[in-house]
């Protein structure tokens, strides 16, 4: 899509573009070293650096001279005077792993919708419409302003007949009754309450509108986090907060984003904006952080302490998002553990049922295997916790050709007939690789003994292989060279590739994650062929395949046959705590009864990392 970007003499692409609220890919940050910047552009107003490639176009073909576009990372291109640019930001949906399949749990609602016929004034009683509301209830309006204003409208749009009529059915409203006893208006008869569950994930942004009184999913949706310009993981995001501008942009950004989401779903429901009447947020600390204007630098230092970790129910005036949605919306942000174990993790332990009383799938693990890789350990003596720096490459940020997964990204791969054969989110083609891609490729290279155990890419290994008639081969056509180093081809059509640091990164990812398993096992006093569940929270986790997570030994092979993806579980979670009352206090009990393992400086864990680098020899 073209957009019109303003900019003064000196400044960045990179920076006029992220002023401009537009979607950019950076894992660096901004850094010039990820190459994920690329935009193209048409000015005379920018600096030609070396190496930009140009190609004809424009919007008018008909034209006798042509336009000339440019292709540029846009964080080592600078406007040499104020101007602007044409730039063609490439913006693509992303995509929501489908609703958690587990039942919802029983209990109270979180909002009660009922509906009340109010009495009819007489003169000999006029008395308030408010107390009329109340006595008809049963229930304390409040001390809020904002029931007798919505009282008032609704009123005044339904009237009465003339005075002392019995036209009661003009005067029947319909009510919310909240948690903490607070009584509002739904808007009339029939106008259902909303809840929205939000997840806050370092890549994605997922949303699920919902009808409070009867929890029907209406609709759903998932952007990429417009936080992405500021780099791939949490580090880098806090980093980028010690500019206090940049700050008040990621913060008023991300809450810019849930907003339009929220108000974006409702109004293709036919759905007003004053219908939702409560938001539950769940996401790592480090994005709760920033989403509710807190400074976060204690998250990236020792001995890593956030500012908050707990509860919050919040009234409009205390909201992030503001009063968009009414002065009796209420926002909910699920609590969290520890510096890198969030409310994302609680609600996934929600969701799944874990922490919440004996259990025979317990001992049982649940891992969120995003950028940061969390760890929940459940077992009937208790709960354990940890994260793991696992890095970006499960969501694609670190790999040459990774993506997210949206259309478009190679989400399969397998071995066939001697090469590669993939599989396409969207079934188009292909423009780079996802983490479950990464993972099946790797896999596979490993079974035809074009990587070794230690990662490196082996043309010998591939060719002897092939020599020796194995099932599992790959033929020579697929192994080349990227930046001086070998490479494995896994679509020849768009030439995508894997490279040897892809390798690398996958290693560092897998190994990190594998070891944290191994110490909070250590600390239970488990071995793995203990542990009954291995949940796999996320989107990542839900397109893995269990194969390939066993084989390059992600998972430990004791954990095959018990391996269960549950999708976004935290989106899940948050979206029981909007439904059923009493389901934040037991998020809370969960995180208060977690004991939360630190990994760094530990030689344990340096020990188990250290082995976890290398790649199991054989298949399990």
């Amino acid at each position: 899509m073209e957009h019109r970007i303003s900019g003064l003499r000196g400044e960045k692409l990179f920076e006029a573009l992220v002023k401009a609220g537009l979607p950019l890919e950076s894992p660096c940050g901004g850094a010039g070293t990820c190459g994920k910047c690329r935009v193209r552009v048409l000015s005379s107003d920018l600096d030609e650096p070396a190496g930009s490639s140009a190609f004809a176009g424009g919007a008018d073909p008909s034209q006798e001279a042509k336009t000339i576009w440019t292709e540029r990372l846009s964080c080592k291109t600078r406007f040499v005077r104020d101007g602007f640019a044409l730039v063609d930001v490439e913006e693509k949906a992303m995509r929501i792993v489908d609703r958690f399949e587990l039942p919802m749990p029983e209990g109270a609602a979180a909002l009660k919708v009922f509906d009340v016929i109010l009495p009819e004034p007489r003169l000999e009683n006029s008395g308030s419409e408010l107390a009329r509301l109340e006595e008809a209830t049963g229930i304390q309006a409040g001390s809020s302003l904002e029931l007798p204003r919505a009282l008032a409208q609704a009123l005044a749009r339904t009237g009465t007949a003339e005075p002392g009529a019995a036209d009661t059915a003009a005067r029947e409203l319909r009510l919310i009754l909240q948690e903490g006893g607070r009584l509002s208006l739904a808007g009339g008869k029939d106008v259902p309450a909303l809840a929205a569950a939000v997840d806050i994930g370092t890549t994605t942004v997922a949303v699920r509108l919902l009808n409070a009184g009867t929890g029907e999913a209406i609709a759903s949706g998932a952007q990429a986090n417009v936080q992405k310009w500021a780099g791939a993981d949490v580090i880098s995001r806090i980093g980028t907060c010690a500019s206090p501008e940049a700050f008040s942009r990621l913060s008023s950004g991300i809450a810019a984003q849930i907003g339009k989401m929220i108000l974006s779903l409702a109004a293709g429901a036919g759905r007003a904006a004053s219908a939702v009447k409560r938001i539950v947020i769940a996401g790592n600390p480090t994005m709760l952080h920033i989403l509710a204007g807190v400074y976060p630098a204690g998250i990236a230092r020792a001995p890593f302490v956030p500012v908050f970790t707990g509860a919050f129910d919040l009234a409009p005036a205390d909201s992030p998002l503001g009063g968009l949605f009414g002065g009796d919306c209420r926002t909910i942000l699920v609590p969290g553990i520890s510096a890198y174990v969030g409310a994302d993790l609680v609600a996934g332990a929600l969701a799944c049922g874990l922490g919440q009383g004996p259990s025979e799938k317990e001992p049982a693990l649940l891992l969120d295997l995003g950028t940061n890789g969390e760890i929940m350990l459940f077992t009937r003596a208790g709960s354990l916790c940890t994260s793991a720096a696992a890095g970006p490459a499960f969501e694609g940020a670190s790999i040459e050709f990774g993506l997210p997964s949206i259309p478009g990204a190679i989400d399969h791969v397998r071995l066939e007939n001697g090469g590669i054969a993939t599989t396409v989110i969207g079934s188009g083609a292909a423009t780079g690789i996802c983490g479950s891609g990464i993972l099946d490729a790797v896999a596979a290279l490993l079974d035809c003994g074009a990587v070794d155990e230690t990662g490196r890419i082996d043309p010998d290994g591939a060719a002897a292989a092939g020599a020796a008639g194995d099932h599992a081969h790959l033929g020579p056509e697929w192994l080349t060279e990227y930046k001086g180093k070998p490479a494995v081809i896994l679509d020849r059509t768009s030439r995508i590739l894997i490279t040897q640091n892809d390798l690398r990164q996958v290693q560092l990812a897998k190994a990190a994650v594998a070891a944290g398993v191994d110490i909070l096992l250590a600390q239970a006093g488990l071995t793995a062929r203990e542990v009954r569940t291995v949940y796999l929270a996320g989107g990542f986790g839900s397109r893995l395949d269990a194969h390939s997570a066993l084989r390059i030994g992600l998972l430990h092979r004791d954990f095959a046959g018990r391996i269960e993806a549950v999708g976004n579980s935290s989106l899940a979670g948050a979206e029981i705590v909007a439904l059923r009352g009493n389901a934040l206090e037991t998020c809370s009990r969960i995180a208060r009864e977690c004991r939360a393992i630190e990994l760094s400086g530990r030689l344990d864990f340096v020990s188990a990392f250290s082995e976890a680098m290398f790649f199991p020899e054989s298949e399990y």
